[in-house]
């Protein structure tokens, strides 16, 4: 029996003058297909000019034209400016079985002026089954896994069902570390949760590709080219998967075994939860993220890095204005609907924006600590590099004076920080548990000699600052260590 197998999706960047948008539902990589009818289904929404159909070309031979016209109101939330959006779905079905054994598929958006762009390339092969059968054994294999682990292969799922999760992790060069995280997926870190991965090659230059495909068809592959960033490499991701939940995983990591049993099992025990993050652990197990919150100026701060990873604070779900997408699972229906990840952040800050996306239309955003990642990397953003600059700048005009400020409500409430009212008034008295002393605290106090403040030992004068609790006083570690000292919480 005559087989094609879908080896490569490579998708090709255009002008956002000339091409909003474009992305496929299938085929995806890695799936295989009767020759006679290969389907082909996604949508395009063009920029100055409209697009009008897709064309499928094999050398200079036209396949198939599809046109444009399918409802596609997904697409329609995601480019609400664009008057063609809603109707810019496509499918067509190909025959394939006149191409050589191994072929390419260019994919062209036919512009309604005439013109056309490149917008992807397909490479897939034709073969007969038992040639693969006895090909097998040329693929690296990595199903020999502990007992323990023993129902751990669920990827691919089998035929005629449907993965539930769809881990998608994107990749640009590290192939070492790519190479560490699957062997982890595929290890002794497996679920009982029906799954599938996609990795998005953004780009690699170092052998990346050859890396993911000695997993063989337990990954399906996207290359992006040139280099897109994280937010598009996420989407594109996400773009050929059916899956009900989506999963973001950095490259960089290492799951522990049950976590993604646990974030699906929060997500199905909160429904209002769009939105779930995991615990990341440093490798000296310290905290890495255990949520983000907000300081009083209203940008992000992760809470309690640095703290041991058994500390109480850490260790109870809650709802969270952010988390981080390092390792978050996201509803696909949220996430196609808020129109993914805002590509105008490069590298940065997308998180943070998705989930007060989220947050600002009626969804929940929640933490669950029995879902436990290993974070291999410990670099931070360059605060001062152009890019930088211009996320944290983006990011403060749309949500500076629109977010909570809640890192105090959390210190609080985990019986970190306790607050006495010493008078009628005032003094209060201000006690600090030593784990946040010792660690330091985030820029939430700062020191301008022109403002009303008074700090003597413990004892806090917050004069006509009370409003903006803390944010004007003249704060320091070794201030911290005093205040803990003398009056730990619990005292």
């Amino acid at each position: 029996m005559s087989i094609v197998e879908i080896m490569d999706i490579k998708l090709h960047r255009q002008p956002t003058r000339l091409m909003r948008g474009f992305g496929f539902d299938v085929p995806v990589v890695g799936t295989r297909h009767p020759p006679e009818a290969v389907e082909l289904r996604g949508w395009v929404v063009g920029g100055e000019t409209a697009a009008v159909a897709v064309e499928v070309v094999a050398g200079s031979e036209t396949l198939s034209r599809a046109e444009t016209g399918y409802w596609r109101l997904d697409i329609a939330n995601r480019f609400p400016a664009m008057p063609n959006a809603e109707r810019s779905g496509f499918q067509t079905r190909l025959n394939l079985a006149v191409l050589p054994p191994v072929f390419e598929l260019a994919i062209y958006a036919a512009l309604v002026d005439g013109n056309r762009r490149l917008i992807a390339t397909i490479r897939g092969r034709r073969f007969v089954e038992s040639e693969r059968i006895a090909s097998a054994s040329d693929v690296p294999q990595t199903d020999t896994l502990p007992e323990s682990a023993a129902v751990v292969m669920a990827v691919p799922v089998d035929e005629g069902s449907e993965p539930r999760v769809a881990i998608v992790i994107p990749v640009h060069n590290q192939k070492g570390l790519t190479h560490g995280c699957l062997e982890a997926l595929f290890g002794k870190a497996g679920t009982r949760i029906p799954f599938e991965v996609i990795v998005v090659d953004d780009g690699s230059s170092d052998g990346t590709p050859e890396v993911v495909a000695s997993f063989g068809d337990r990954v399906r592959m996207v290359r992006l080219d040139p280099n897109a960033g994280f937010a598009s490499a996420c989407n594109a991701g996400a773009a050929v998967s059916r899956a009900e939940h989506i999963v973001f995983l950095n490259n960089d990591t290492i799951p522990h075994p049950g976590w993604l049993d646990a974030l699906v099992a929060h997500a199905d025990a909160h429904p209002e939860a769009a939105i779930v993050g995991a615990k990341l652990l440093y490798p000296d197990g310290t905290v890495q993220h255990a949520g983000i919150s907000f300081i009083p100026e209203g940008y992000p701060h992760h809470l309690y890095a640095g703290f041991a990873a058994d500390h109480p604070a850490v260790n109870h779900p809650r709802p969270m204005q952010a988390v981080t997408a390092a390792c978050c699972l996201v509803r696909a229906s949220v996430f196609r609907a808020l129109g993914g990840f805002d590509r105008t952040f490069v590298n940065g800050w997308e998180d943070t924006d998705l989930c007060l996306r989220a947050g600002a239309v009626g969804h929940q955003v929640h933490y669950c600590p029995d879902s436990v990642v290993l974070h291999l990397e410990s670099a931070t953003r360059d605060g001062a590099s152009p890019r930088e600059i211009e996320n944290r700048r983006r990011w403060a005009e749309r949500w500076l004076g629109r977010v909570r400020s809640d890192c105090l409500e959390f210190w609080i409430a985990d019986r970190l920080v306790a607050l006495d009212l010493l008078g009628p008034r005032y003094p209060v008295r201000l006690r600090l548990a030593p784990e946040l002393a010792v660690r330091g605290l985030p820029p939430l106090f700062t020191s301008d000699p022109s403002e009303d403040r008074a700090v003597a030992g413990d004892q806090v004068h917050p004069a006509r600052t009370a409003h903006r609790p803390f944010r004007r006083l003249t704060w320091s570690k070794r201030t911290a260590r005093r205040v803990a000292t003398r009056a730990p919480v619990g005292a």
